[in-house]
Order: C-alpha cells, then structure tokens, then sequence
C-alpha cells in the first residue's frame, strides 16, 4: 500500500512540475472568421507584460503600423532584446465594431506567439505570451485615445536604435528635436 502512495505521490508531482515546465502552447484561433485589416479604431494598445504571479517584467504594445498591418511589440524590463510580430484579428462570424475579437499571432522563426481578447467598446486587451524557452506570461493594456500615443507607437517602431522598422536614411529629421512631428506628414493608417 506504501508503494501505491509513493507512486501515485510521484505521479502526481511530475504532472504539476511537467505542466510548469512545459506549457501549453499558444495555438491559432479555430473556426473563426479573419477580421481584414483589423478594427476600425486603429488606436494603438499600450500596456504591461507580467509574470502569471502579477509581478511587472517588461512593456506591451499592440499598434497597427498601416494598411492593415498590425503588430505586437514587447520590451523586456530585464534588458534583453525587444521583439516584435505581426497579429491577425478573428471574430465570430461578421465582424462589427461592438464585439469582442481575438488577436492571434507567431514569429514563425522564433516560435513566440501570443493570443489575446480584445474589447473593442471598452478599448482593453488582456491575454498571455509565451516567449522561446520562457514561461508564459500574461498582458494587459488600454488603447490610446490621444495624438501623443499614436505618435509615441510610432515611435517605438520607428526610431532608435533597435527599431522594428528603421527609418530609410532620407527620412526628415525633425523627430529627433521634436518626436511629436510624425502626424505632419504622416497618418495613423499608413498615408
């Protein structure tokens, strides 16, 4: 009867510990509908990356960079390297503004991906990440609602030293002195 216990014991705790150690992965929405070009409100989404106890570990954004083409941008608090990946948005049958949607999206060459809900009416995105050889963690954030956030999205994916998309050598450089110049030119959805 020892032997039982000890062995159903050890079953028990290689569960739990396999379960930390390899987590579920983060799988592509099924039976859904793609949302083309993404929702309506093209906003950016700014928040925090956290462990799944609550503690902070980095800065998450979701921002489409135009024409449809939205992104996921993650920076590490611990000073690793930022990483960045497109997204695709899915509903349940015809897309309308005033649902919920899931985003959905993987680098395929690095194998980190993230799936989130998106509250469309309320402007809040909450749901998890799983970066290479890490555990998950979780993420929430609140879609900007001024001019300066657009532009500090743009930023983020634009300027500095490790950018998603640099910007080609001939690009004015009136953003240095003053990085609220962007909309001068430039729309939220690419123009």
């Amino acid at each position: 009867m020892r032997t039982t216990h000890r062995v159903l014991f050890l079953s028990v705790l290689a569960i739990a510990v396999g379960c930390n150690l390899f987590p579920t992965p983060i799988l592509p929405p099924a039976g859904l509908n793609i949302v083309p070009g993404g929702p309506a409100n093209t906003n950016p989404y700014f928040g925090k990356l956290r462990t799944t106890q609550g503690t902070p570990i980095g800065e998450f954004m979701l921002a489409s960079c135009g024409c449809g083409d939205w992104r996921v941008l993650i920076e590490p608090s611990n000073g690793l390297a930022r990483s960045s990946f497109p997204v695709q948005f899915y509903t349940q049958g015809d897309y309308t503004t005033d649902k919920m949607v899931t985003v959905f999206g993987e680098d395929e060459e690095s194998g980190e991906a993230m799936s989130a809900a998106l509250n469309q009416l309320e402007g809040l995105t909450t749901g998890v990440y799983q970066p290479v050889g890490e555990m998950q963690s979780r993420f929430d954030a609140t879609r900007g609602d001024s001019h300066n956030q657009p532009v500090e999205a743009c930023g983020k994916c634009h300027i500095g030293d490790d950018t998603v998309y640099p910007l080609p050598p001939w690009h004015p450089q009136k953003y240095k002195t003053n990085p609220n110049v962007c909309f001068e030119c430039h729309t939220v959805n690419g123009g």
